[in-house]
């Protein structure tokens, strides 16, 4: 599995969607209904869509607070 893959099932918990609103959303972003079938380019859309509805992936927070 991608780390895109699982940022994007870690934002999925993270914002509290069901499976159904989940692949509704990644059919929106992306025009597919799995994200096994996303190239990493459609799953960075959905990434960033996720992050617009308040989803912070980890590894950023990590990132900024060894820098700070």
């Amino acid at each position: 599995m991608s780390n895109l893959m699982r940022i994007t099932y870690t934002g999925k918990n993270f914002l509290g969607w069901d499976d159904e609103t989940y692949r509704a959303i990644l059919a929106r972003e992306t025009g597919k209904r799995s994200a096994l079938d996303c190239s990493d380019a459609e799953l960075e859309r959905m990434v960033r869509y996720m992050h617009s509805q308040g989803f912070a992936p980890c590894c950023q927070s990590r990132q900024k607070a060894k820098r700070g």
